[in-house]
């Protein structure tokens, strides 16, 4: 059996093997004698081309009773791979919980250890155990900095641009992709496939973020790198249905469709499934392109059944919001509301925010430890080739491989102006196709009981005057604030969005008076809680106006969404001229139905007199001193 240091050399020299790069002979006793490298070499080269003979060779190996533990090791490892890319994700979950097991073997080789958990981080990470992923990169980001192994430290930052990504903060992922990139670029190395990875994922967040010619550029330097160094067909037809895609966001969809058709075909021939989802997503877009909903249904529900056997799960989660925006093109709101309620049910936002925490302190780590330009090139040369090899063939484990079969979640919401570039909440046009999909669905659900949809307005008390103070960055900053607060105090089956300047909007189905008006009173009490930096170490504290009415106002009517909407402001006015934080609530009462809207908005407190609605606010009295005043402008 070979030694345990011979078989970190065997990790150096199979990693070596992959990224093409060479460190110089290897140790007499990992060629030929040991009779594991060569199908371990196999298993992980061949699941960019045929990952069903990698499942073959890491099953084979784990049959064996006297596997040494690195071994073990990297055959589960490419074991979960895999399963993972093939659409086992029950199998791959199993597996990548025997690699975390044996990861904490205290005998195990450190770059060993590194590698495979940056390869466990990205598993887990696609099956949507975010926070434990992010603890493997702070694992690995730690032994990285104590070591002084730089080639790791390029691999973490590759890690935690690949976690932005799947947050979808592209923007921040950039960041970490050039310092990655440049620090690789200054060591001035023959060609490999960690070049592959890096600039596959920089011209991916180049996509994401439509900044379509240079995602191009750096697609084709990745396509060309892969086409010359060979065995990378996985990801060359993944960057055919990239490039499909700017075609089809530039407006030209004839150039679109047979570059999807080729991945397609290439993807269902050779067992990309993950790839197949995409493909076919990216169709049933190009169809809704072409006002063709019937056949892009057809598209993404085949999608969403795929997707669904592999439990893909970003991929699930697209495809429920590609399927509402469908099922609304062709009229079909009650499937529209479904899709919607199935979306929000696997948003994580508890999650997210957990982890972008966790990443702000990964991020703030490698800034402070590791300034690319202050690597001087030839010293890195001279002293750290080996590492910087090991670094980028770690990379590769994340790899062109894995990351290209699984860093597909797309941003179809950012393309077609569904999200506020800012807060990441819907924008109002979306929020409101939402809205009428979700009434829809809620008319012809309704029962006996008075339950309606309420409508949480929320305005930020003085926003002008703070913007004006602190500058539109401290503004910027107090929107962000709020915008997760709320999302943090809503259900996820509530609808939350930016609804103007500084106007936001929640929207909860099926909910009574009291529910609505607890929920307006909630959300102000958490809001006033928040504080924000604004400037030089000061913070300050936000405050919000609310108001709360239902949809329709009255049970079992007709009714139209301006007329609530004008009710809400109408109660954010009164919030607001009781002097701000504070809310508002109005609930029309059953049997009212025959009075006009527009009769309450003139005059709440007539409204109230006559039994027509219910008054409620965070003050007793709080419409009563706002009077009759009419619904305006409000206090700055």
């Amino acid at each position: 059996m070979t030694s345990h240091r011979s078989l970190v050399f065997l990790g150096r020299t199979l990693l070596v093997a992959i990224t093409g790069l060479s460190l110089g002979p290897a140790p007499a006793q990992t060629i030929g004698g040991d009779p594991y490298e060569a199908p371990i070499r196999r298993c992980r080269t061949e699941l960019a081309q045929q990952p069903r003979a990698s499942l073959g060779i890491a099953s084979d190996l784990l049959t064996r009773s006297d596997l040494p533990l690195p071994v073990q090791v990297m055959a589960t490892g490419c074991l979960a791979t895999a399963q993972h890319v093939l659409g086992d994700g029950a199998r791959a979950s199993a597996s990548v919980e025997r690699l975390l097991t044996l990861l904490h073997e205290p005998t195990l080789p450190p770059a060993l250890r590194a590698g495979e958990r940056l390869q466990a981080a990205q598993l887990l990470q696609q099956m949507n155990q975010v926070p434990r992923a992010v603890k493997l990169l702070e694992q690995v980001q730690a032994d990285a900095l104590a070591s002084g192994d730089i080639g790791a430290q390029i691999s973490a930052l590759m890690a935690i641009g690949l976690m932005r990504g799947a947050l979808d903060d592209h923007e921040g992922a950039l960041t970490y992709f050039r310092q990655a990139i440049a620090l690789a670029e200054r060591l001035q190395r023959p060609a490999s496939p960690g070049d592959i990875t890096l600039y596959y994922n920089y011209g991916y967040a180049l996509l994401v973020l439509k900044r379509y010619e240079e995602a191009d550029r750096a697609l084709e330097h990745a396509a060309r790198t892969a086409t010359t160094l060979g065995g990378s067909e996985v990801l060359l037809n993944r960057i055919v249905s990239h490039r499909g895609d700017i075609q089809r966001a530039s407006g030209h969809l004839e150039r679109a469709e047979p570059l999807f058709r080729q991945a397609l075909q290439w993807q269902q021939t050779h067992g990309d499934p993950q790839g197949a989802v995409v493909s076919l997503q990216r169709l049933a877009r190009l169809r809704l392109d072409q006002k063709r909903s019937a056949d892009a249904l057809a598209y993404a529900e085949q999608a969403q059944a795929l997707a669904t056997r592999g439990n893909f799960m970003l991929e699930i989660r697209d495809g429920l919001d590609l399927l509402g925006e469908i099922h609304s093109a062709l009229g079909d709101n009650v499937a529209a509301a479904r899709d919607t309620r199935q979306a929000h049910a696997m948003d994580r936002a508890k999650a997210r925010g957990e982890t972008i925490a966790a990443l702000a302190k990964l991020q703030a780590d490698a800034a402070r430890t590791l300034p690319p330009a202050a690597i001087d090139a030839s010293m890195a040369r001279a002293d750290n080739a080996g590492t910087i090899a090991i670094g980028l063939a770690l990379a590769l484990t994340l790899g062109a491989m894995l990351v290209v079969l699984h860093r597909r979640r797309q941003r179809r919401a950012l393309d077609l102006g569904q999200r506020d570039p800012l807060t990441g909440l819907l924008t109002r046009p979306e929020a409101e196709r939402r809205m009428q999909a979700l009434f829809a669905a809620a008319a012809d659900t309704a029962g006996e009981a008075d339950s309606r949809c309420a409508l949480v307005l929320v305005d930020v008390d003085g926003f002008k005057a703070l913007n004006a103070r602190y500058g539109h960055a401290a503004g910027d900053r107090a929107l962000l604030a709020l915008a997760s607060c709320l999302r943090e105090g809503c259900d996820a089956d509530d609808l939350v969005a930016r609804w103007g300047s500084e106007e936001f909007l929640v929207v909860r189905a099926d909910t009574s008076a009291a529910a609505a008006f607890a929920l307006a009173a909630h959300l102000r009490g958490a809001v006033e809680r928040l504080r924000v930096d604004a400037w030089q170490g000061e913070t300050l504290a936000l405050t919000v106006s609310v108001g709360v009415v239902p949809f329709p106002l009255f049970a079992r009517s007709a009714a139209r969404l301006q007329d609530s909407m004008a009710l809400a402001e109408r109660a954010v006015h009164t919030a607001g001229h009781a002097g701000g934080n504070a809310w508002a609530g109005l609930w029309g009462v059953a049997g009212a139905a025959a009075i006009a809207a527009q009769q309450v908005v003139q005059d709440p407190l007539q409204a109230r007199a006559q039994g027509w609605v219910l008054l409620d606010g965070s003050d007793p009295l709080l419409w009563t001193h706002a009077g009759r005043a009419p619904a305006g402008a409000r206090p700055a």
